[in-house]
């Protein structure tokens, strides 16, 4: 290369290896057309010294560099090169944040979103109609919303218990529990725990968590029906019968036709009055209560039927629950006493009927049968109250001398006794004023005349009855 010195030449140079130099280059003129895609050598012994720098006509051009300008682009799509970058903030919702790790200066304008929980569900898979420590398969999800936060941890928990986890990413949590295994019987509760940081302060965390509770509740076997078919005296009010009718009542009873899986176990029925209760029977069928005796009294009649039922395996119950249920219907019929009108021959005291004789009902109303003494009348049954007898018509018909009567529930007073709008003394049996008196037997007030009334060969007479 030193034969070269003090000559010129012009040579065009395109370098794509390595140029070694051991001698010296001169370069009088401008490179214009220099392609160097390798490396440019010097050996320590001929470095470069500033008597042989690189004129400016070799220096690096912007077309030779890598562009190391920031450029700016607006919201209008304008750019702008930026040189320097000065940060001048007076807002409270503004943060600038310069991470040293990645060299990212941060403009955050406002306030970051903080993660959210968006669902926590079972996915309609959790079984709630189910007997305690019957084991069934479900599964629990929850979903969230990290906002501007980065998500630290997201946790299943059952208590202080950790049942899953995810760490750094993500936006679902999802776990599923196989029938007979942890966490399938019994009611179940579970907490879904969000950890994030804030960009703003990362520390100290930001925390959100929401519960999803799953309760067993075993629905019952159905109710059992009883279906009752009265036969009595009279027949039925409403559901009412007349004190001292008698009759008897037919119960069908049978189980519900909706167990819930509940085992069948027994069907008992029983009837009462009172303090006294008659068993009837305790299986499905039909049977009958006779309406006798003290069972004509005033007491209400009350029927029942109870079912029995046991869970279908004792495992399926935790230690002291019981493994059995019962669901029971009833019905009951109320007595009253109607009032009564007529005539009677019956002889003895003007002021008292026998017991005998205002208990048995086919003495009053001859629809009944034939009377034990010479007496005609009705009973209007379900006329019971003050209110339904107050202003009431009644017509008594006879023939022959008769007592008159008209006979009440001993809660009614019957205060006048009209006849073509006058208040009559007949039924006075004290013989003296407007105001009939009542004598009392049992549950009853009794009106009766003082004296036997002519009837002749048939009389009838219209009363309008005040009562309170």
């Amino acid at each position: 290369m030193s034969l070269l010195q003090g000559k010129q030449f012009f040579i065009p140079v395109s370098i794509s290896g390595s140029l070694h130099v051991t001698g010296s280059i001169y370069a009088t003129e401008a490179i214009n057309a220099a392609s160097i895609t390798a490396s440019l050598e010097g050996t320590a012994s001929y470095a470069q010294t500033a008597s042989y720098a690189i004129s400016s006509s070799l220096a690096a051009t912007a077309s030779y560099v890598a562009n190391a300008n920031i450029v700016f682009t607006s919201q209008s799509a304008e750019t702008f090169d930026l040189a320097n970058l000065e940060v001048l903030d007076y807002s409270n919702d503004v943060a600038v944040i310069y991470d040293n790790a990645t060299s990212k200066l941060k403009f955050i304008f406002g306030t970051p979103q903080s993660s959210s929980i968006t669902a926590f569900t079972f996915n309609n898979t959790f079984v709630t109609d189910r007997f305690d420590q019957q084991g069934a398969a479900y599964s629990v999800t929850g979903s969230w919303s990290n906002g501007a936060y980065t998500l630290i941890s997201a946790s299943l928990y059952t208590g202080s218990t950790l049942v899953f986890g995810l760490t750094d990413s993500g936006t679902i949590i999802s776990q599923s529990f196989a029938g007979g295994t942890t966490y399938t019987t019994g009611s179940q509760q579970f907490r879904l725990a969000i950890t994030s940081s804030n960009p703003l302060s990362p520390i100290p965390y930001y925390m959100t968590s929401s519960v999803l509770t799953g309760t067993i509740s075993k629905t019952n076997p159905g109710v059992p029906s009883i279906t009752p078919s009265v036969t009595v005296q009279l027949g039925l009010s409403g559901t009412n019968i007349e004190e001292n009718a008698t009759g008897s009542i037919v119960y069908t009873v049978a189980y519900s036709a909706t167990s819930n899986a509940w085992i069948q176990s027994a069907l008992t029925t029983t009837a009462s009055f009172g303090t006294t209760t008659v068993p009837l029977g305790s299986a499905a069928g039909a049977y009958t209560f006779n309406i006798t005796g003290s069972a004509t009294g005033s007491n209400t009649i009350r029927s029942s039927v109870t079912a029995s039922y046991t869970v279908p395996s004792a495992s399926w119950t935790a230690a002291g629950q019981s493994t059995n249920t019962q669901r029971t219907a009833a019905t009951s019929y109320s007595k009253i006493i109607s009032i009564r009108s007529g005539s009677c021959a019956e002889t003895g005291s003007a002021t008292t009927f026998s017991t005998g004789s205002l208990f048995n009902l086919r003495n009053w109303d001859g629809r009944l049968g034939v009377p034990d003494y010479d007496m005609t009348g009705s009973i209007e049954l379900g006329t019971t109250s003050a209110a339904s007898i107050n202003n009431k018509q009644i017509n008594i018909s006879w023939t022959g001398d008769k007592y008159l009567y008209i006979i009440v529930a001993s809660t009614v007073s019957i205060t006048q006794i009209q006849q073509l709008s006058t208040p009559t003394n007949a039924f006075t049996h004290t013989g003296a004023g407007t105001t009939p008196t009542a004598f009392k037997i049992g549950n009853y007030n009794a009106y009766r005349t003082l004296l036997k009334q002519a009837g002749g060969s048939g009389t009838t007479v219209t009363y309008t009855l005040i009562a309170s």
